[in-house]
């Protein structure tokens, strides 16, 4: 696999997406300790109009939003209140941020949110820096859902759509949240193409990556997250997850199954004279060079349909 930027216009220096939250909301019981934590917010916040559109009352539901957006995903480098002085908030994940992890208190401005299991230093803080939403693929992307291959402009939400589980590696059906168009504009890309893949991302495009690690004379690799950005020559792209949702009971013959996936790979539809497409096809393999390929294909049409008669029915 290659690695190339595509030409484009850079963008002028990186907006951080920040929010400012009231002090007393966030009240962190730290079981470690760090050196030196700044509580001092940087000296001007840029702040992105999806985060201005969304005022929230409690850090829960800013936390649920911000998962839902992209911004708050099953990765590293989400938050840092630290104001990028610090790099220990690597070592925490943002879902101890959601379900049980949050517990409702008092606090001088009201009800708020405790985080009980994240690694600060005690102290409040009034900002805090989230990377911006895992964008951004180019138009001709696709994603698998139930109903096939589909466009940015071809999906709902709430359409099934195949995705990972990275800390398990399967693959799971699930209900797509959101669908994120952002204005079209020059924009830094990242090109890659192979045998086997090929895409154009931003390079803040978040991807699950598979990385290589030394222990002494050991080399193994670990589940990970990272950017375009980021990406190095000898990370692996997971380019296919055994579904974990299969069902136990068979929907269809195996018969059937092999038919549908030989007309998939060796199989057309036919057209007329004039051009205008029928309603049959044909699956094509030589005799000569795969005569068992052949014998595969008339057994499985022999299981599903019955025995060959000698003559195709053009009927429609």
């Amino acid at each position: 696999m290659s690695a190339s930027a595509a030409p484009a216009v850079e963008l002028a220096g990186t907006v951080d997406r920040l929010t400012v939250i009231d002090r007393g909301l966030w009240q962190p019981n730290a079981p470690e300790r760090f050196d030196t934590v700044p509580v001092e917010p940087p000296a001007a916040f840029h702040d992105d109009p999806v985060l201005r559109a969304n005022p929230w009352p409690s850090n829960s539901e800013m936390i649920v939003d911000l998962v839902r957006l992209g911004y708050l995903g099953r990765g590293r480098l989400t938050m840092d209140p630290t104001f990028g002085k610090g790099n220990w908030w690597r070592l925490w994940w943002p879902e101890l941020l959601v379900g049980s992890d949050l517990d409702p208190v008092k606090s001088p401005t009201g009800t708020s949110i405790a985080f009980t299991n994240l690694p600060y230093e005690d102290g409040l803080f009034e900002a805090a820096t989230f990377d911006p939403p895992y964008v951004c693929v180019d138009e001709e992307t696709e994603i698998l859902t139930a109903d096939g291959w589909r466009k940015w402009d071809q999906v709902l939400v709430g359409q099934l759509a195949y995705g990972l589980d990275h800390e398990s590696g399967e693959g799971t059906w699930a209900p797509i949240e959101d669908v994120i168009v952002l204005p079209a504009k020059d924009r830094e890309v990242l090109s890659l193409e192979g045998q086997s893949h090929s895409s154009i991302t931003t390079l803040d495009h978040r991807w699950p990556i598979l990385r290589r690690r030394r222990s002494g004379e050991s080399r193994t690799y670990e589940r990970e997250f990272t950017t375009s950005r980021d990406l190095k020559a000898d990370d692996r792209v997971p380019l296919a997850a055994r579904c974990r949702d299969l069902p136990t009971e068979a929907s269809h013959s195996d018969a059937f199954v092999e038919v549908v996936a030989w007309f998939w790979t060796e199989g057309h539809l036919e057209r007329g004279r004039r051009g205008e497409q029928l309603s049959y096809g044909k699956i094509s393999q030589s005799h000569v060079v795969n005569e068992p390929n052949c014998e595969r294909i008339r057994s499985a049409l022999a299981a599903e349909f019955g025995p060959d008669n000698g003559l195709f029915p053009r009927t429609g």
